[in-house]
């Protein structure tokens, strides 16, 4: 009988705690600047344990006052560490057999509480409120639903429900003194990301979600309805509310080329919208009524070129022989160019939906996080029971381009003499035939001004690929003069070319090129 009872199991409470060598009660963060972190914990923590704590003073940066965890691209690396022990005299160290499993898991601080990365069918939700009552609850929903009977075994086959669990690996470890510690550790990531979630409309109004500074009334934004509201062309000259809309329909929507089957709402507006001329009749061309529809389609190279200019002037360019023109509706028609263009926009936005993702870890002034570490043991019972330790310190993350936590990274320049040497053999590109004969008419500087003119050569017209490769050195070299040439223009506006680069003098070593 003895020998099916598992040997995980265990009599009395234990107690997860900061390990033996921290200084403050919460379970600590072990900060390492180099990609050995692991065997270089392991050996501090054989010798002793890790001591050196200065650098959650250091890190504060832009006047944090919590301490800031660098991200890997900074060439930085947590471990979260902690011990678990019997709750009896002496508080000795559990056995690290007896541990189920251990992890741990983050949570950002929220003014009244605390708020939990959550996953549903193994998918991110992002941070969700935590009730007060659950803080203390098996990260797990299944597991927890299973250990209470209220679901069967089989469910933890399901796709993961519940908090984010970083593993923690159970190690024996033993002070200066020769006391046993059961040290519960691992790496703590710093990444992850969840779909973004777009804010519902603050009223039913539909209008509400097309912005008003992209098109102003009466197509868009909120107002009163007037009757010259509905003048959107005038002798050919275009109200603000026309040239917002056809910013949107050509530049966004492409209504003139291949977008009218992707917009069939808008496009059967714009059919239906016809010019008209001086006496308010409706002008017609080789006998067919010439709509909005038809100068998107006829006229779309030249408004792309009229949108593109910094301020574009009042008369937009008509179609042939149109002379002064005129486009109006009525208050009804402008309604439904309102519900169109936000049910437009809602759907556009629909599908950048699940493309679009929010990082895990923000930068805001409330992006304030903290460590919660746990442990899962068997009874004497069998039962399972999860027991959480201290949380670490609060602190927050660094943003990917935060200066102060960037590591230098040093990268070696080729010398002008090693540029003719050897045959491009970086980065290879697969082109297709009109590609490769466009680039095959640009060798040499007459042929590449000629392109930067418009006059691009088409060079031979080849009936097949090319596979083309490029010497990293000399792209390199190419990429950082273009980069300083840029650097120095905007230097003229914004003064910062104290602030973008530094040169230090690298005295030549013997032997060295």
């Amino acid at each position: 009988m003895n020998a099916r009872l598992d040997p995980r199991r265990h009599a009395g409470d234990i107690e997860v705690v900061a390990p033996w060598y921290a200084a403050d009660g919460g379970c600590a963060l072990h900060r390492y600047l180099d990609e050995e972190f692991v065997p270089r914990f392991l050996g501090e923590l054989a010798a002793g344990g890790p001591a050196d704590q200065r650098w959650t003073q250091q890190d504060r940066f832009a006047g944090s006052a919590q301490p800031v965890l660098r991200l890997p691209l900074h060439g930085a690396f947590y471990l979260l560490a902690c011990e678990v022990r019997c709750v009896q005299p002496g508080r000795p160290a559990l056995d690290p057999r007896r541990v189920v499993d251990a992890g741990c898991v983050v949570r950002r601080l929220d003014g009244s509480g605390e708020r939990a990365w959550r996953l549903a069918g193994g998918r991110p939700l992002g941070w969700q409120p935590l009730a007060a009552d659950q803080a203390r609850l098996d990260p797990h929903v299944q597991r927890r639903l299973v250990a209470a009977r209220r679901l069967p075994a089989s469910a933890l086959r399901a796709p993961y429900d519940g908090e984010e669990i970083h593993p923690l690996r159970a190690q024996l470890a033993r002070d200066a003194g020769g006391k046993a510690h059961c040290v519960l550790w691992g790496y703590l990531p710093l990444g992850g990301s969840a779909p973004g979630q777009r804010q519902a409309p603050a009223d039913d109004d539909p209008a509400a979600l097309e912005l008003g500074s992209e098109i102003a009334w009466p197509l868009g934004g909120r107002g009163q309805w007037q009757t010259a509201d509905g003048a959107l062309l005038q002798n050919g000259a275009a109200s603000a509310a026309l040239s917002g809309l056809l910013r949107v329909l050509v530049l966004r929507y492409r209504l003139g080329s291949d977008g009218a089957a992707l917009q069939a709402s808008l496009a059967g507006l714009a059919a239906a919208l016809p010019l008209r001329q001086a006496d308010g009749s409706p002008w017609q061309r080789d006998g067919h009524v010439y709509s909005l529809l038809d100068w998107l389609r006829e006229a779309e190279s030249a408004l792309q070129e009229w949108l593109n200019t910094p301020s574009p002037g009042s008369y937009p360019p008509l179609p042939a022989g149109g002379g002064g023109l005129s486009l109006s509706l009525d208050a009804a028609t402008a309604t439904q160019w309102r519900l169109a263009l936000a049910n437009a926009r809602e759907a556009l936005l629909g599908t950048l939906q699940e493309a679009i993702e929010l990082p895990r870890y923000g930068q805001a002034a409330g992006d304030v996080y903290r460590v919660w570490p746990f442990v899962r043991t068997l009874d004497a019972c069998g039962c399972e029971r999860v027991s959480f330790g201290p949380p670490s310190f609060a602190f927050r993350v660094a943003a990917p381009w935060e200066p102060e936590a960037a590591k230098p990274r040093v990268i070696s320049l080729p010398g002008l003499d090693a540029l003719r040497r050897g045959m491009a053999r970086g980065a290879s590109f697969r082109m297709p035939a009109d590609l490769g004969s466009l680039l095959a008419g640009l060798r040499g500087k007459d042929k590449a001004k000629d392109a930067l003119d418009g006059n691009a050569p088409q060079g031979p017209a080849f009936d097949f690929g090319m596979l083309c490769s490029f010497s990293l050195p000399i792209l390199t070299i190419c990429a950082l003069i273009l980069l300083m040439i840029v650097i120095n223009l905007l230097n003229l506006v914004f003064r910062w070319l104290p602030f973008v680069h530094i040169c230090i003098p690298w005295p030549r070593r013997e032997g060295e090129s």
